[in-house]
């Protein structure tokens, strides 16, 4: 993986939040998708004991994996607003 690695974190008395990306990566304007994603990108967002990576696969698809277990190529509507948590959290670190 090339690039600047990426890590914001958070921890209170009731949640424990990682993320960690690389790579290019870009977001729509409202932040709760991404739209692209280099080959070497990588984002990897955890929350208390739910984790959800996204990376590129060799043919060069995104590739979600879901709490270590479940590799999918289109997320549904429950990881979609897991994913946007993540990328909300990258928007409040951007515009500091």
């Amino acid at each position: 993986m090339f690039g600047k690695k990426n890590i914001i974190r958070m921890k209170d008395d009731h949640t424990t939040m990682e993320i960690v990306y690389g790579g290019k990566i870009e977001f729509n304007d409202d932040y709760t998708n991404i739209t692209y994603m280099s080959p070497d990108a990588y984002l990897t967002y955890r929350k208390n004991n739910r984790k959800l990576s996204i990376e590129k696969n060799l043919s060069g698809e995104t590739v979600y994996v879901i709490n270590n277990k479940h590799e999918v190529t289109v997320l549904d509507d429950d990881n979609k607003t897991f994913l946007s948590e993540a990328l909300q959290e990258i928007k409040k670190t951007k515009h500091k």
